[in-house]
């Protein structure tokens, strides 16, 4: 949403409702506003962390920092709640885990609760800390000490060491181990290895819920792998996004099914994050800070051109490149104030770059 709309007024007004409807004891319900069932169903980490990312996103792409102070005591407020729901061995297992699995029953996720739980807990507090120290606001250490805990847990209890696979084996558990940062720099290749093997037997194809959906294809990107994900993505047949379109489907759905079966609402946004992958990940267009940008396309190699652009505090900034047979240009226009990197992949070191700040 927040790279592709202006969702400051929305995001500050959706916030001040979810702080209405925290319970004392710090619970907030699975959809908000929401009447009280969403209490005793379905709140749990994965859906708790609207909390943590929307001032996350204001923060990051417009500077706001009023937002973090708004909301600091909300922070607190929930970590109190959500370590108290602790088992013995450190994890959380409660609420929904990866929903709406592809072509599953969408109570059927196939990642234990307790690996997807685990690991947004600790992306929670690891934002919290960010934010906080931000704010100069002292419960930063608090909240390092919970990100560090739940990252000890998730290595400890839900890591097998050596082979580096995540509990369950599951596309999910290995993409957000790998996307909310739970391997260590020298883990990282082989842990790859493992969700490229998840991958190539289911054909190639996702085999994910919605959070696991969230940040497979990114990391396909990090690691190279950007044209895998846009075959994914594009390919006939099902599981694939060309494949609703081909059925009929003119938006996003709630679950991505064959067609004929249950698909849920119609008007849903589980499975949008593709958005965020084309723009981030084929134009190349990355917001580091409200100010700093990184630019690092790939040259999806069926495509003849790409282009995305966001407007800053200080001003635009667009990116365009294009295919002229063997020949690649990088177009970049952005305001003087914007500061930006560029990052070109190793194999098309010839590539032509313009950039044009005023």
């Amino acid at each position: 949403m927040s790279m592709l709309y202006d969702v400051e007024k929305s995001f500050m007004q959706w916030l001040d409702n979810i702080r209405e409807a925290q319970h004392q004891d710090g619970q907030i319900p699975v959809i908000i506003p929401t009447y009280d069932w969403g209490y005793d169903w379905g709140s749990g980490p994965a859906w708790d962390t609207v909390l943590f990312n929307l001032p996350y996103e204001l923060w990051k792409k417009r500077g706001n920092v009023d937002v973090i102070k708004i909301n600091a005591n909300a922070f607190m407020h929930y970590f109190d709640y959500i370590l108290s729901k602790k088992n013995n061995d450190g994890t959380v297992s409660i609420g929904l885990g990866d929903w709406c699995p592809v072509g599953k029953d969408e109570h059927k996720f196939d990642t234990p609760i307790e690996v997807t739980n685990t690991i947004m807990i600790m992306d929670m507090a690891r934002k919290a800390t960010k934010m906080l120290k931000a704010i100069e606001d002292g419960n930063y250490v608090v909240t390092d000490k919970i990100f560090k805990e739940f990252r000890n847990t998730i290595r400890n209890v839900l890591l097998d060491k050596d082979t580096l696979q995540v509990k369950g084996n599951t596309q999910t558990g290995q993409a957000m181990a790998l996307y909310y940062g739970v391997f260590e720099k020298d883990e990282k290749e082989k842990a790859f290895e493992n969700l490229l093997k998840y991958i190539k037997e289911k054909g190639n194809n996702f085999d994910c819920g919605c959070l696991g959906m969230h940040v497979l294809f990114h990391v396909l990107s990090d690691f190279g792998q950007s044209e895998l994900a846009f075959n994914m993505i594009t390919k006939d047949e099902f599981p694939s996004y060309k494949y609703l379109i081909d059925t009929g489907e003119t938006t996003f759905i709630e679950m991505l099914r064959n067609d004929g079966e249950r698909r849920g609402s119609h008007n849903h946004h589980f499975f949008g994050d593709i958005a965020r992958w084309f723009i981030t990940s084929i134009s190349g267009l990355n917001i580091v800070d409200s100010n700093t940008v990184l630019i690092k396309p790939n040259f999806i190699k069926c495509l003849n051109n790409a282009s995305a652009y966001y407007e800053l505090p200080d001003g635009e900034i667009r990116v365009l490149w294009e295919r002229n047979d063997s020949h690649i240009t990088l177009n970049v226009h952005c305001d003087s104030k914007i500061k930006y990197n560029i990052e070109l992949p190793s194999e098309y070191s010839n590539v032509e770059v313009n950039v044009i700040c005023k």
